[in-house]
């Protein structure tokens, strides 16, 4: 999460965000002539990247709510199959809930493709809703969830949506003045597509608390 401030009380928050995929086994269209079935093949590689604007006002000293909206980009950086060769915009929203014990909200983003690489590509239509909630405990723990629910709109009805429900557990350590989160999670599908959907997830993210990189308010 990348914050750039734009005036004393306002910011305008970006979170880019660039899949490296491992080990996805995809259908590689040949079929076993004996049990006509698909056959997978391993595929590694960047997924596309995604780029939420959202403007945001600081919330006044004691107030537990913030909200963002702005609009969100995806563009075409994926290698071997892993994502779309369209160029996409849409609406994006965050609300965030913080007090000392909690941090929870949501992040929305929705995507249409306004241009493509390539004439045989077809148009998009999607989404994704991030919900979190993380609960502070003693000596810089925390325990609590942050799944991501994505929708197709172009899928067929039984491979539109993923809603997955999860645990985390996270811990920030430093490393001499630098802060870095450690988080560990499991998360399963209670809604997910038929076709190659998404079932069971072990998830490990490092996030370093790094300085702001714009210091000054651009206004």
């Amino acid at each position: 999460v990348m914050p750039i401030p734009i005036t004393d009380d306002s910011s305008l928050i970006t979170r880019p965000t660039l899949p490296v995929i491992l080990s996805i086994d995809q259908p590689d269209g040949i079929k076993n002539p004996e049990t006509g079935e698909a056959s997978f093949s391993s595929n590694d590689g960047l997924g596309d990247m995604q780029l939420p604007l959202l403007y945001t006002r600081t919330p006044a000293q004691g107030e537990p709510w913030q909200f963002g909206y702005g609009p969100t980009l995806q563009f075409p950086t994926h290698s071997g199959g892993l994502g779309t060769d369209t160029w996409e915009a849409g609406p994006a929203g965050v609300v965030i809930y913080k007090t000392e014990a909690l941090t929870a909200g949501f992040l929305g983003q929705y995507w249409w493709n306004y241009a493509e690489d390539g004439s045989d590509v077809q148009d998009t239509s999607h989404g994704s809703l991030l919900y979190f909630g993380f609960w502070n405990l003693p000596n810089a723990w925390q325990v609590g969830f942050n799944p991501t629910i994505t929708y197709n709109d172009k899928a067929e009805s039984d491979n539109k949506w993923n809603v997955p429900v999860g645990l985390t557990v996270a811990k920030t350590v430093k490393f001499g003045k630098l802060p870095i989160k450690f988080q560990l999670g499991v998360q399963k599908s209670i809604v997910r597509q038929e076709a190659l959907g998404q079932d069971f997830q072990i998830k490990l993210n490092i996030i370093p608390v790094i300085p702001g990189l714009v210091k000054r308010p651009i206004f």
